[in-house]
């Protein structure tokens, strides 16, 4: 351990060939972790240089209670580069059962330019725990799929709005047949002034 071996550089027990095994294995997990690191920055360059970003995320129902206002997330996501933001409506519920102080959309957002992804994630690091993000280079799959998803919510033909009870038409009256007369009954009385 540790300790130990500098227990030993104290004491002056210092063993040569031990120390030298040490130190090239340490020289080797060192090269090893360098190589690793610039694979790694040559996939983040290669990320880096993508033509932009496709966005997509969601904030859950009590956000704003919480203190967090999704305009402030756009306006940081604005701040990245050119973009292109649509929203998303296809979960709010009907106004009958709305609540005020919940929030049901959601944004797509696509991001125009080089730009790194870590950029993006900073954005949302004090949310992401908590909501639905999904960040995809423009062209791949994964993107298309959802730039096709979206265009479908969004072309989606709107819920018919019930007509209000008062502009309803009243439903139409069959006409009842009426009963018939009672026919006249003749009197037999003398007529006026006649006497029996």
């Amino acid at each position: 351990s540790a300790q130990d071996r500098m227990r030993a550089l104290v004491d002056g027990e210092v063993d040569e060939d031990r120390q030298n095994r040490i130190l090239a294995q340490l020289s080797a997990a060192v090269a090893a972790a360098s190589g690793q690191s610039d694979a790694a920055a040559e996939m983040g360059a290669s990320a880096h240089e993508a033509e932009g970003w496709h966005v997509r995320f969601r904030l859950p129902a009590d956000c704003m209670a919480n203190g967090t206002n999704p305009l402030f997330l756009l306006d940081e996501l604005r701040e990245l580069g050119a973009c292109d933001i649509a929203l998303l409506t296809d979960q709010v519920p009907p106004i009958a059962d709305l609540d005020p102080r919940e929030c049901h959309l959601g944004w797509d957002v696509t991001l125009h330019g080089a730009i790194d992804k870590a950029d993006i994630e900073d954005v949302f690091i004090f949310v992401m725990d908590d909501m639905e993000l999904s960040i995809e280079p423009l062209g791949s799959d994964a993107a298309s799929e959802e730039t096709v998803s979206v265009a479908a919510v969004q072309a989606a033909p709107k819920s018919p709005v019930e007509t209000p009870a008062a502009a309803r038409k009243p439903p139409e009256r069959t006409a009842r047949p009426r009963p018939p007369r009672p026919r006249a009954i003749p009197c037999a009385c003398p007529p006026n002034g006649s006497t029996s």
